[in-house]
């Protein structure tokens, strides 16, 4: 069954602990930072 893109995707243990690991090599000061998208802003500059 495909995941329909209109509705948000909850983001699992898994992902977050990612997230986070990344987070803390990039900007472990940036403690806002707690979702994919936040690190894509991160990233860009935003």
């Amino acid at each position: 069954m495909e995941r329909d893109p209109a509705q948000p995707q909850t983001q699992t243990e898994e992902s977050l602990r990612h997230v986070l690991e990344v987070r803390d090599r990039v900007a472990p000061h940036r403690t806002d930072v707690t979702t994919w998208v936040d690190l894509l802003d991160l990233e860009e500059g935003r």
